[in-house]
């Protein structure tokens, strides 16, 4: 007899292969995350340990010694730990429209989000919290600083920062995403991206991707010094603009994964060696 397999299945085996491959199996307090192992994992031949260390410094403190290279937090540039932390549910996520730089604000279920998020990286250190100054992301900082606050922890002054802002859609700013038009346009669009057609603008005054990435890795530069030397950032920011960085990054290293989707209140962590910008997804 044949077995019927229903699609959804093969959705799920997707997903759980892709938990393997990448170790990105984490979800604190219903809050889905992607960090850690992403890329390199996959394309080792040895399973990464699901035994993972508790906080993000651990994680970073472990590598080092694991791979024998010294501490450089204390000298030849140092580093810093940055933490891309994408911001709650608004109503149009719920509606599925384009966001873009619309100034959108967020529903109950993304403050609830965002909530949870300040529980989960209670322990997380931070030395520098940066947001884009649109509402969805700034008030989600907000939220993170204010339970931080309750909790007793010394949290550093909230910076705004336009540079982390979501890509200007043009005229694609409010239309729903599964409309035919939209759908069209941004296959085209993003056509050209991966045909290397990075300076393609959105119509109707929007931004390339290549205007995005170049001001997203000009407010990291300045997220991590101000996150100091073996410091670490908190930067609030949005879904296109984390997978645009990561695609960058994966792209210069030649690594080929597939993209884990940026849902509300992930979080991505990066290592920014201070001494060559260079950015590594941890």
């Amino acid at each position: 007899p044949v077995l019927s397999v229903p699609p959804c299945m093969f959705r799920i085996r997707h997903a759980l292969l892709l938990i393997l491959q990448t170790g990105n199996s984490f979800t604190t307090l219903g809050t889905p995350f992607f960090r850690g192992y992403l890329g390199s994992a996959a394309l080792s031949k040895k399973r990464p340990s699901m035994d993972t260390p508790s906080t993000p410094s651990e994680a970073s403190d472990k590598k080092q010694k694991g791979n024998g290279e010294e501490d450089d937090s204390k000298g030849n540039g140092g580093h810093a730990m940055l933490y891309l932390c994408r911001h709650g549910e608004t109503y149009w996520n719920a509606e599925a429209r384009i966001q873009g730089q619309t100034d959108t604000e967020l529903n109950d279920k993304g403050i609830h989000q965002a909530k949870l998020l300040a529980q989960a990286m209670e322990k997380w250190p931070c030395t520098a919290l940066i947001s884009s100054d649109l509402k969805r992301a700034y008030n989600t900082a907000e939220i993170l600083r204010e339970g931080w606050v309750k909790a007793g922890r010394e949290v550093p002054k909230l910076i705004p920062d336009k540079r982390l802002r979501e890509i200007h859609a043009g005229d694609l700013q409010g239309k729903l995403t599964h409309s035919k038009e939209v759908e069209g346009l941004r296959k085209g669009l993003y056509r050209r991206w991966k045909c290397g057609e990075e300076d393609a603008k959105y119509p109707g005054g929007g931004e390339s991707l290549l205007d995005l990435v170049t001001r997203a890795y000009k407010a990291l530069d300045d997220a991590a010094i101000r996150a100091g030397n073996g410091g670490h950032a908190v930067v609030v920011c949005h879904g296109g603009l984390m997978r645009s960085v990561v695609t960058d990054i994966l792209r210069k290293e030649r690594r080929k994964m597939p993209m884990p989707p940026a849902t509300n209140c992930c979080v991505c962590t990066f290592r920014y060696d201070l001494s060559t910008k260079k950015i590594t997804i941890v």
